[in-house]
């Protein structure tokens, strides 16, 4: 009979303990849960990011046809350089 009540507190003890740290712990899983699809969507950008960056190193290290244009466009367009015999003409932006 001892054994049995002995057994019974324990019970009891555990079982209140774990009403007492239960909702902390459903809590906490699921702000690591909500955290982890966070990252996961964090790694799918940047790997997309990852394969647009070897692209780009593709294109400029290569020795092709495409890389010539992509060279060419990126001078245009981030230098803004033009070819022999081209005019460039620049217009200012009325607000200032």
């Amino acid at each position: 009979m001892r054994r049995w009540v002995s057994a019974l507190f324990a019970i009891s003890l555990l079982f209140f303990v774990y009403l007492l740290f239960a909702p902390g712990l459903l809590f906490r899983s699921h702000q690591l849960a909500s955290r982890q699809n966070e990252l996961k969507d964090e790694v799918v950008q940047l790997q997309h990011e990852i394969a647009s960056l070897k692209d780009e190193i593709r294109l400029l290290s290569g020795h092709g046809e495409a890389s010539r244009k992509y060279l060419k466009k990126l001078a245009r367009d981030e230098l803004v350089l033009i070819e022999p015999g081209e005019h460039l003409f620049l217009f200012r932006d009325a607000n200032q």
